[in-house]
């Protein structure tokens, strides 16, 4: 995955929704979008492909994505981090190893899920 993206705030979904910051990141599983900030410092409307949480990491990481495509003709996704512990709705970069393995059992899990489901319809 890359790191086209770089999120820092959700202030612009949680100005649209009526909803403190702190109040919107408890309800992720629930939004299909949200806004990050590009490299311009621009507001940008993704959609979420997957939020989830981790009890030993103490974290939340949600993948998401704006819909561009690369040069494969794949739609690029991203990928971003935020801590459960304080409430934050302040999304950042995902830096560690071991956060980054975590997601990459996660979406391979999901991979496997999907592929069984396609295999019996």
């Amino acid at each position: 995955m890359t790191d086209k993206q770089n999120p820092d705030y959700l202030n612009a979904l949680a100005e649209e929704q009526n909803k403190a910051p702190d109040q919107l990141m408890d309800n992720t599983s629930q939004l299909e979008q949200v806004v990050v900030t590009n490299d311009k410092g621009e507001p940008v409307l993704c959609d979420i492909l997957l939020n989830f949480e981790s009890d030993d990491t103490g974290k939340g990481y949600l993948i998401y994505t704006d819909n561009s495509i690369d040069e494969f003709g794949s739609v690029i996704a991203d990928v971003a981090v935020y801590d459960l512990r304080v409430g934050s709705s302040v999304l950042s970069p995902v830096e560690s190893e071991d956060d980054w393995a975590l997601i990459d059992a996660v979406m391979a899990q999901m991979e496997e899920e999907t592929m069984a489901e396609e295999e019996q319809d």
